[in-house]
């Protein structure tokens, strides 16, 4: 019995010291595995260590604050605000301008209508008032169609012939007198009354004046350079060619006699 309690008390010996040299053994794996801290190391940490100031430190020496990054978010932040404000102010600006111009051109269209009005009433009331004028005029007896080719200084409108105002087409643009001026150039007045007409091969002689003018066209013993005197009124009436569109004054003639 006693050798048996020996025996166990052997056995839980072997085997707490077995447990203490296998937990020695790991102790001893681990600590060789954590690195030694250099005296570099040390040093360099002492370095920081020493440089570095704690806020109380810094507050002591009356240092400046480095602005956090609060502040400078705030700062860009009231940037951004001013940019956008001078941007409103310009764009406000802007559609003042644009306002501005655009009234512009109203205010000055009225300005010149007025104008334009209070400077054509006149001509207008002297051309409907205007008294009729009476007339003596010595030129060439001539048809409307043949005197637009001589509208040049120096022209002799004289050269149409007889046989050229005889012709129907020469009668129905109308007759008249063509009056050479001081440039050298003529002036041309229809005769009054209603030009011949054309119908076709049929032909119909004007009335009044323009009547007078083809018989005496016709009576003359003239080639060409037929000249007529002239007396009559001019009132500010106008024909219009009925071949090119062309608007002429209109003498009312009282007496019209080849020279």
């Amino acid at each position: 019995m006693k050798g048996r309690k020996i025996i166990i008390v052997s056995t839980f010996i072997l085997l707490i010291s077995i447990s203490l040299g296998v937990t020695w053994t790991v102790l001893n794996k681990s600590t060789k595995k954590i690195p030694t801290v250099s005296s570099d190391t040390k040093a360099v940490t002492s370095t920081i260590a020493s440089k570095t100031e704690l806020p109380s430190q810094i507050k002591a020496k009356g240092a400046t604050t480095v602005p956090s990054t609060k502040s400078k978010t705030t700062a860009k932040t009231g940037s951004a605000a001013k940019t956008e404000a001078i941007a409103k102010t310009e764009a406000t600006a802007k559609t003042k301008v644009t306002a501005k111009t655009k009234t512009t051109p109203k205010t000055q269209t009225i300005a010149k209508t007025k104008t334009i009005t209070t400077v054509n009433t006149p001509k207008a009331t002297a051309k409907t008032t205007s008294s009729p004028t009476s007339l003596s005029l010595t030129g060439i007896i001539i048809d409307e169609d043949c005197i637009v080719n001589y509208t040049r200084p120096g022209d002799d409108a004289g050269e149409d012939t007889k046989i050229c105002l005889e012709m129907p087409t020469c009668a129905t643009s109308g007759y008249g007198i063509a009056v050479r001026q001081s440039n050298n150039t003529y002036k041309f007045y229809y005769f009054d009354g209603a030009f011949a007409t054309l119908n076709g091969k049929i032909f119909k002689n004007g009335s009044g004046s323009q009547l007078t003018s083809w018989n005496l066209v016709h009576n003359t013993k003239k080639k060409d350079h037929v000249t007529v005197a002239v007396t009559g009124i001019v009132n500010g009436n106008t024909k219009v060619s009925p071949y090119d569109g062309i608007s002429y004054p209109v003498i009312t003639v009282s007496s019209l006699s080849e020279k």
